[in-house]
Formats: C-alpha cells, sequence, structure tokens
C-alpha cells in the first residue's frame, strides 16, 4: 500500500556530512554504485547520522553493494565500532547518468531491505536529481515514496574553537553599569526607590 497523504508522511532529516558524501560518492563514479547508513529514530523523525561504501562490482547499469564480502567488512567495523547493526537502515544507490526512478530490481531490493522492520531507500544521479522513500512491514507493509527531507546543518568543531578563542582575546564583557541595572529591573519592582534609598518621600515628591 503507497501512502500519498502528505499530512501522514514521516519527517526524514539526514546531517550535512552524510549528505555531502552520499553526493561526493555519486559524482565520484560515472557507473552506479551504492552502499548503506545509519538511521536514528526518534518520536518525530528519522535521522541519517552516516554512510557508507562497502565494496562491489558496478557496471553502467548496476551495482550488488549487498553482496556478502562487501557487507561483511563493513558490519565487522561497525561492531568494532560499538554500533547496532540494526541502525543499518538505509540504502543508498546512484543510477549514474540516467533519470532517477524504481527500477525492478530496486524494488525487489527494497522489499527484501524492509521485510523486518523498515527501510530508507535514496536513489540518485549525477545531476543530483533523487527519490527517497520508506517502506515499512510493521504493523503492515506500507510505502511513502517521494518523500522531502531537511538537511541538519552541523557545527564545524574547529571554527568553533577558533572563533572562541578570538572572542576571548579581542572582546571585553564589561559588569552592567548602574543605569542598565535600573532599567533592566522588572515591572513590578520599584527602580528608582531602590536606587535611592535615602531619600525620604517628601524629597521624592520633587522628582518626575
Amino acid at each position: 500500500m503507497q501512502d500519498d497523504d502528505t499530512s501522514t508522511r514521516p519527517r526524514i532529516r539526514i546531517h550535512e556530512r552524510a549528505l555531502r558524501k552520499l553526493w561526493a560518492y555519486i559524482e565520484a563514479c560515472p557507473q552506479e554504485i551504492g552502499g548503506l547508513g545509519l538511521v536514528e529514530c526518534s518520536a518525530d523523525a528519522l535521522l541519517v547520522t552516516e554512510i557508507f561504501l562497502p565494496h562491489q562490482d558496478v557496471t553502467p547499469s548496476t551495482t550488488d553493494p549487498l553482496t556478502a564480502g562487501g557487507i561483511d567488512v563493513l558490519m565487522k567495523a561497525l561492531l568494532a565500532r560499538g554500533i547496532c547493526l540494526s541502525k543499518l537502515r538505509f540504502w543508498w544507490h546512484s543510477h549514474a547518468d540516467s533519470p532517477v526512478y524504481w527500477s525492478h530490481e530496486d524494488r525487489k531490493t527494497v522489499f527484501n531491505l524492509s521485510s523486518q522492520d523498515f527501510c530508507l531507500s535514496f536513489v540518485g544521479n549525477r545531476r543530483r536529481e533523487h527519490r527517497l522513500r520508506l517502506d515499512a512491514s510493521v504493523p503492515f507493509r506500507t510505502t511513502f515514496d517521494r518523500l522531502p527531507f531537511e538537511t541538519v546543518l552541523e557545527t564545524d568543531r574547529e571554527l568553533a574553537e577558533l572563533v572562541r578563542k578570538e572572542v576571548a582575546e579581542k572582546v571585553r564583557m564589561q559588569k552592567p553599569s548602574f543605569i542598565s541595572r535600573v532599567l533592566g529591573a522588572s515591572p513590578d519592582e520599584s527602580p528608582v526607590e531602590d536606587a535611592f534609598p535615602l531619600i525620604d518621600a517628601a524629597d521624592r515628591r520633587r522628582f518626575p
């Protein structure tokens, strides 16, 4: 069953670095190429955090990144990093310079990958055209195709540290002045009375 109701479509997010890497892989290979990626699930979105390129044999019109040898190497590497293999829920591949669509082989792959739970699938080409779909088998089979996605911008930690040091070097933060403390008082406070506690009531009448 395919769900075309946009109000029920899932929210998909992709980390900026993962997306840049994905397009770089696609653009670097003049033939079809493919791989997998990690997906984090939250209450309101699916987030693609990292993508991988397994060893594979490709042709101008086919790729099989899910061959046993390449997948075994990838899984061992992930386990060595302490990453749960159940997070491998993102399948991506390219159509090189051809249009993006779901071929018969693509649909078979998606069906197999989503048979236990769900699979997020991406197909792109070197013109940066793409399609994104989500297939789930629980509680029943459903497909969301042509999904939009959001790019999650990542902080450049090196740049952030350089900026922090430059701010510390060049910016002097002064203590709040008397007038800023007075003007910053909350509405239910009496800043004038607090500022001039020694002025008696009669003298205060002379102040506007």
